[in-house]
């Protein structure tokens, strides 16, 4: 490590390649730019926020129209494009700064793009991962070996590694004009956790991913595990998911306490003691996605909501309290029942797949004129499912996927009483307490009469349904 004296350090040589690597790394940035240049002067570049919703559409490089591959890029990057060719076009005319300005803007509108919500939907979006895609196909057709494609994935990132330096030393100069603080820090850590930040829709997060999957492939090793099935003769069988353990048989435990708690909850705070008989579930269901307002339990002056009337007489009369009556009674049922709701929600997470949050906020039980309704009665299974069209993927595949989760019967049998006992009575509540004006009235009606998962009025939204997990865990 010790260096002669008069030559440079190992810190030096370090951030100072060879004179052949520096080479390398540039070539490669080139053939990017001459790739790019030249696709748009044969004209084959097409805007893809322009042609990604269309049905004749099929993605980047190819569509039913088009034989010939085709590049896709951004209003940001024609405009760089045109400009550059203009420059290259009076370079005899015009000053050396006008030309590298030009690739300057190319290069920024290559390497931080202004369509990351694109990007997050088809990397392919994406011309420096196409044309990293295409460094790595072999002359004969098929893809090179691996351990001869890191290095060309390397050399991209480091381009991209400086330019971003590049640019954040130009742009500090303008931010330090607009911002009083001048706190470079705050500046440089903003950039690089934009656009140098591992998984994330942008081009380095992209090369960055293929680098990682490369040289698990080269060096022969596996893919950092996530979730480890593992073995304890002590406390049996056992998963790690990252760095938490959980043991299967107590996990199994805790969550049939908390549907046991659910179940008392219901019946002491819900039913304030009461010997209420849980809903049954519907013999059949005929899969009605059509009809307007039809729902497994209904909820209108025509459904047949004689357990609620009962439930509802013996409530007044046990409490001697009735609904014209605004008192902490009333308002402690209403949020007990919005209580055992958060209860449901987290056991249909806990023992069914879970869905996305921005999806359940949605769920109907019965259909509307927006949506048909989610919640189903399966004959085979003798229990409630949900079923939703929601897949991340059908707005770039155009392929709807139904998703089926099955509720298990004893918390199938606790929703359903919440849907066709209790909801009746609370939405009474409301309406009395809580609706304000008619039209208000006419609106939460409406939301308890579709909507799944509403509480005093209002709908729940992701945000909430994240807290009601914090919520249910503390009182556990």
């Amino acid at each position: 490590m010790l260096t002669k004296l008069g030559m440079p350090g190992i810190i030096e040589r370090f951030n100072a390649p060879h004179h052949n690597t520096q080479i390398a790394y540039a070539s490669e940035e080139v053939r990017l730019l001459c790739f790019v240049f030249r696709c748009h002067l044969k004209g084959i570049c097409y805007l893809y926020a322009e042609e990604k919703g269309k049905p004749d559409s099929k993605g980047p490089g190819t569509g039913s129209k088009f034989k010939a591959f085709r590049l896709p890029i951004t209003k940001q990057l024609q405009k760089a494009l045109k400009d550059l060719e203009a420059a290259l076009r009076l370079s005899s005319e015009s000053p050396p700064s006008q030309t590298s300005e030009a690739l300057d803007n190319v290069l920024e509108a290559l390497y931080l793009p202004n369509n990351t919500l694109d990007l997050f939907q088809d990397r392919y979006a994406d011309p420096v991962a196409i044309f990293t895609t295409l460094r790595a196909i072999h002359k004969d057709g098929g893809f090179n070996a691996p351990e001869l494609l890191t290095c060309l994935a390397v050399r991209i990132q480091f381009c991209i590694r400086l330019f971003i330096l590049d640019f954040l030393n130009r742009g500090y100069t303008r931010f330090k004009k607009a911002c009083q603080d001048n706190n470079r820090e705050e500046y440089v850590e903003s950039i690089i956790r934009e656009w140098c930040s591992e998984l994330k829709p942008t081009p380095f997060g992209t090369i960055r991913e293929w680098i990682r999957s490369l040289s698990r492939v080269v060096r022969n090793t596996p893919a950092r595990a996530n979730i480890l099935w593992l073995s304890d003769s002590k406390k049996g069988d056992a998963v790690r998911v990252w760095n938490h353990t959980v043991y299967i048989d107590s996990y199994l435990a805790a969550v049939q306490k908390t549907l046991e708690e659910c179940l008392t909850h219901l019946q002491e705070k819900v039913f304030l003691g009461l010997d209420v008989v849980l809903a049954g579930l519907p013999a059949e269901d005929l899969q009605d996605e059509h009809t307007k307002g039809f729902s497994l339990f209904p909820l209108d002056l025509e459904a047949d909501i004689t357990q609620a009337n009962e439930f509802l007489n013996r409530l007044c009369m046990a409490t001697q309290i009735g609904l014209c009556q605004k008192d902490e009674e009333t308002g402690d049922v209403v949020w007990n029942t919005s209580r055992t709701w958060s209860s449901v929600y987290v056991l249909m997470h806990l023992l069914s797949p879970p869905a996305r949050g921005t999806e359940e906020e949605m769920w109907q039980h019965s259909n509307s004129p927006e949506s048909p309704r989610h919640l189903f009665y399966s004959q085979n299974l003798q229990t409630l499912v949900t079923k939703s069209n929601y897949n991340k993927t059908s707005s770039t595949a155009s392929i709807y996927k139904a998703i089926i989760r099955v509720i298990p019967y004893k918390l199938a049998l606790i929703l359903a009483t919440l849907l066709q006992i209790v909801r009746p009575v609370e939405l009474a509540a409301v309406l009395q307490f809580q609706s304000g004006s008619p039209e208000r009235a006419l609106e939460v009606a409406s939301l308890y009469q579709t909507r799944l998962f509403v509480s005093s009025g209002q709908t729940w939204t992701a945000e909430g349904m994240s807290r009601r997990f914090i919520l249910v865990q503390g009182e556990t």
